[in-house]
Protein backbone atom coordinates (compact mmCIF):
# COMPACT_ATOMS: atom_id res chain seq x y z
CA UNK A 1 0.00 0.00 0.00
CA UNK A 2 1.32 3.56 -1.22
CA UNK A 3 0.07 6.62 1.18
CA UNK A 4 1.12 9.81 -0.24
CA UNK A 5 -0.42 12.79 1.34
CA UNK A 6 0.11 16.24 0.36
CA UNK A 7 -0.23 19.10 2.52
CA UNK A 8 0.56 21.68 -0.29
CA UNK A 9 -1.74 23.82 -2.34
CA UNK A 10 1.36 25.04 -4.08
CA UNK A 11 2.49 22.67 -7.05
CA UNK A 12 5.16 23.97 -7.77
CA UNK A 13 6.76 22.73 -4.54
CA UNK A 14 5.46 19.51 -4.47
CA UNK A 15 8.35 17.08 -5.56
CA UNK A 16 8.55 13.52 -6.97
CA UNK A 17 8.94 10.53 -5.30
CA UNK A 18 11.44 8.17 -6.29
CA UNK A 19 11.74 3.93 -5.18
CA UNK A 20 14.83 2.47 -6.23
CA UNK A 21 14.60 -1.58 -6.57
CA UNK A 22 17.66 -2.91 -6.69
CA UNK A 23 19.30 -6.62 -5.99
CA UNK A 24 20.53 -6.61 -1.91
CA UNK A 25 24.13 -7.61 -3.37
CA UNK A 26 24.69 -4.00 -5.36
CA UNK A 27 27.48 -2.62 -2.94
CA UNK A 28 26.47 1.14 -1.27
CA UNK A 29 28.81 2.92 -3.85
CA UNK A 30 26.82 1.77 -6.77
CA UNK A 31 23.31 2.23 -4.37
CA UNK A 32 24.69 5.73 -4.12
CA UNK A 33 25.82 6.28 -7.79
CA UNK A 34 22.46 5.16 -8.75
CA UNK A 35 20.80 7.42 -6.21
CA UNK A 36 22.90 10.81 -7.95
CA UNK A 37 22.25 9.67 -11.07
CA UNK A 38 18.49 9.48 -11.03
CA UNK A 39 17.79 12.69 -9.01
CA UNK A 40 20.21 14.38 -11.43
CA UNK A 41 17.98 13.23 -14.47
CA UNK A 42 14.88 15.21 -12.21
CA UNK A 43 17.17 17.93 -11.44
CA UNK A 44 17.91 18.40 -15.37
CA UNK A 45 14.44 17.33 -16.74
CA UNK A 46 11.53 18.17 -14.11
CA UNK A 47 13.47 21.17 -12.88
CA UNK A 48 13.50 19.62 -9.07
CA UNK A 49 15.32 21.71 -6.94
CA UNK A 50 18.98 20.28 -6.46
CA UNK A 51 18.50 20.17 -1.95
CA UNK A 52 14.77 18.31 -2.56
CA UNK A 53 15.16 14.68 -3.01
CA UNK A 54 13.01 11.86 -1.55
CA UNK A 55 13.84 8.79 -1.87
CA UNK A 56 13.47 4.89 -0.73
CA UNK A 57 16.21 2.37 -1.71
CA UNK A 58 14.15 -1.24 -1.70
CA UNK A 59 16.85 -4.25 -1.92
CA UNK A 60 15.46 -7.01 -2.86
CA UNK A 61 16.15 -10.23 -2.05
CA UNK A 62 17.46 -13.56 -3.77
CA UNK A 63 13.94 -15.44 -4.90
CA UNK A 64 11.67 -12.29 -4.91
CA UNK A 65 11.86 -11.13 -8.37
CA UNK A 66 9.76 -12.93 -11.11
CA UNK A 67 10.01 -11.87 -14.46
CA UNK A 68 10.93 -13.00 -17.62
CA UNK A 69 14.74 -13.55 -18.88
CA UNK A 70 13.66 -11.00 -21.99
CA UNK A 71 11.39 -8.47 -22.75
CA UNK A 72 10.75 -6.60 -26.28
CA UNK A 73 14.09 -8.20 -27.29
CA UNK A 74 16.27 -6.92 -24.29
CA UNK A 75 17.58 -9.53 -21.94
CA UNK A 76 17.84 -8.46 -18.24
CA UNK A 77 19.12 -10.67 -15.10
CA UNK A 78 18.55 -10.75 -11.65
CA UNK A 79 20.43 -8.10 -11.97
CA UNK A 80 18.02 -5.81 -13.03
CA UNK A 81 16.84 -2.29 -11.94
CA UNK A 82 13.30 -0.96 -11.27
CA UNK A 83 13.32 2.86 -10.98
CA UNK A 84 9.40 4.32 -10.08
CA UNK A 85 8.78 7.29 -9.78
CA UNK A 86 5.73 9.16 -8.42
CA UNK A 87 5.13 12.54 -9.20
CA UNK A 88 1.90 15.20 -9.57
CA UNK A 89 -0.31 15.58 -12.86
CA UNK A 90 1.13 18.56 -15.06
CA UNK A 91 3.93 17.35 -16.86
CA UNK A 92 4.15 16.96 -20.24
CA UNK A 93 4.39 13.50 -22.56
CA UNK A 94 7.32 15.38 -23.81
CA UNK A 95 9.03 16.06 -20.57
CA UNK A 96 8.58 12.68 -19.52
CA UNK A 97 10.47 11.20 -22.61
CA UNK A 98 13.21 13.55 -21.79
CA UNK A 99 13.55 12.49 -18.61
CA UNK A 100 13.78 8.80 -19.30
CA UNK A 101 16.15 9.63 -22.27
CA UNK A 102 17.99 11.55 -19.27
CA UNK A 103 18.12 8.49 -16.77
CA UNK A 104 19.59 6.07 -19.34
CA UNK A 105 22.23 9.11 -20.38
CA UNK A 106 23.01 9.36 -16.29
CA UNK A 107 22.97 6.02 -15.53
CA UNK A 108 25.23 4.49 -18.00
CA UNK A 109 27.66 7.25 -17.16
Amino acid sequence: MTLLVNFSTNRKHIMPLVRIDIPSDTPREEQVALSDAIHAALVATFNVPLQDRFQTIHLRTSGTQICTDEFLGITHSQQVVFVQIFCAIGRSTEVKKDLYARLVSEIAE
